[in-house]
């Protein structure tokens, strides 16, 4: 539907603007984030939690390894909804285009590493 939408927008009012291709993006990693347990993500400062849903089934002995991929800029924390929490360099750059392909990127990987197979 993003592919359409974008489609659509573009026939309508030509090349839309950054800000409304960005909420086009922000529309889909949100739809797949859903679609892989989590309830929510956010990105403040240098930071990005992806927060997922209690009963999710994730793959708990995947997670260590995957920790260690992403050399300690990757944390996990158990809490009562838990949640990873990506931390970005101080030289990394913060816009909007950087950080929704990082968020989509680390969906990904998330997506193949950590969910059972069901």
């Amino acid at each position: 539907e993003y592919d359409d939408m974008l489609e659509e927008l573009i026939d309508r009012f030509s090349e839309p603007p950054v800000c409304v291709q960005n909420l086009l993006k922000i529309a889909l990693l949100k739809n797949r984030a859903h679609e892989d347990y989590l309830t929510d993500v956010i990105a403040r400062d240098n930071q990005i939690r992806f927060v997922y849903y209690r009963e999710a089934p994730v793959d708990v002995t995947k997670i260590t390894p995957y920790l260690e991929t992403k050399k300690g800029r990757l944390s996990f924390r158990a809490e009562a909804a838990p949640s990873f929490v990506y931390t970005r360099r101080k030289t990394d750059k913060k816009d909007d285009a950087n950080t929704l392909f990082l968020i989509g990127e680390l969906l990904e990987e998330m997506h193949a590493l950590l969910l059972e197979e069901g």
